[in-house]
């Protein structure tokens, strides 16, 4: 069976992944939110609870379950804290530019009001349990599974404070954690070494813990990079 590295994004984006990542790239937009925080939470309530039935065979069918990984970027990020919070399946997460802390991403990103619109029109302080109960924070302590955090140093969308409060809380309970920043960028990368440098993390890290080792970078990089890992 092969490994499989599940792309959790907002976008269509699994087919240009699945190219440089080889390996099996499931990508599962996330629902367009209507009236319910609930619908935040779709796309991880779809991969988390895919164990029995129909869906769950499909799902995993074609995969080695000890081979699993999953990552994503922005919403896919926030779903990959969520996803690292709630199940142990997966051997290996990397959530990039994500936010694990609804209450305090409302004051810190450069759109607050956006976030109310899954949570009634109400800000953190006049619904703090909801928000709070959807935060990826609250379950740090279920926490496992190796994670590499990936984030931009200049991000105004998701600000880097988020990235920090999570791997700060894995470092001091001594999860395997990889923390890695890029100076200059804001929420998408458009530095060409900074996103060569992001996908040879990926290629690097789930080549360690899938079993499945990077064959199209020179060595001289994977043993650079492989240094830095948990």
């Amino acid at each position: 069976m092969r490994p499989l590295k599940m792309l959790v994004a907002g976008e269509r984006i699994g087919e240009r992944a699945q190219k440089r990542l080889g390996g099996l790239v499931l990508s599962q937009p996330g629902e367009a939110a209507k009236d319910l925080a609930a619908d935040l939470l779709a796309t991880g309530h779809y991969v988390v609870d895919a164990d029995d039935g129909e869906r769950g065979r499909a799902l995993y069918r074609a995969a080695d379950p000890d081979r699993l990984g999953a990552f994503g970027w922005s919403y896919g990020g926030y779903m990959t804290f969520w996803i690292d919070t709630q199940t142990d399946r997966f051997k290996a997460i990397s959530p990039g530019a994500g936010l694990p802390d609804l209450y305090s991403m409302y004051s810190q990103t450069d759109i607050h009001r956006y976030l109310t619109v899954f949570f009634n029109m109400k800000a953190p302080w006049e619904n703090y349990q909801e928000y709070w109960d959807h935060s990826p924070m609250k379950f740090i302590g279920n926490v496992k599974t190796p994670t590499m955090i990936l984030h931009g140093q200049a991000d105004t969308r998701v600000p880097i404070p988020q990235a920090e409060e999570f791997y700060r809380a894995l470092y001091e309970r001594h999860v395997p954690v990889e923390y890695v920043t890029y100076p200059r960028e804001n929420h998408g990368f458009v530095e060409p070494r900074h996103i060569q440098d992001r996908w040879q993390r990926y290629l690097v890290f789930f080549g360690k813990y899938l079993n499945n080792p990077p064959v199209t970078e020179p060595k001289a990089v994977v043993d650079r990079l492989s240094k830095d890992l948990p």
